[in-house]
């Protein structure tokens, strides 16, 4: 091998390398959290521009579900303000307030507050319409099959401005 081409193969092994390890560098901020939420909108990140779809400020904490069979599953959304999913892989309907889950179906359900009562609304995106002034507990009581189920969160303010 020739001077020259050592030269050449040495600047170009410094390049990749340089390259690789920026690379690996601008992955790792990206992901670095200054500060952490349960709110999507609300978690600081080191990071160049937005990247990625979840805005949400409000968020569901605390979900209880008590009574509830395998089939029925419950869980959080909180990508834009906080709704549940709920997904009903039982023979029967699931009914909670105004709401009716009816079985091998899959709704998004935002909440309502008319006075001091929660009616869960079905919703066809996962954006919560609801921002409550502050922290509220919710309890929404259902059936699946003449069956009580309790549905027990809390609902935030905005966690962020």
């Amino acid at each position: 091998m020739t001077g020259m081409s050592r030269r050449t193969t040495y600047s170009l092994r410094h390049l990749i390398g340089g390259f690789l390890f920026a690379s690996i560098r601008l992955v790792i901020s990206y992901h670095t959290i200054i500060q952490d939420s349960p709110a999507p909108g609300c978690i600081e990140r080191i990071r160049f521009g937005g990247i990625g779809g979840c805005f949400g400020k409000t968020a569901i904490i605390d979900l209880q579900v008590t009574s509830a069979p395998p089939c029925l599953e419950i869980a959080v959304n909180n990508c834009n303000g906080g709704v549940r999913e709920v997904q009903n892989k039982c023979e029967a309907a699931f009914e909670v307030r105004q709401a009716n889950i009816a079985p091998r179906e899959r709704v998004t359900l935002d909440v309502m507050a008319t006075g001091n009562e929660y009616i869960p609304v079905s919703v066809s995106s996962n954006f919560s319409q609801y921002v409550p002034a502050q922290n509220t507990p919710i309890e929404l009581i259902g059936t699946l099959d003449d069956q009580a189920l309790t549905v027990r969160f809390t609902k935030t303010a905005k966690l962020c401005e």
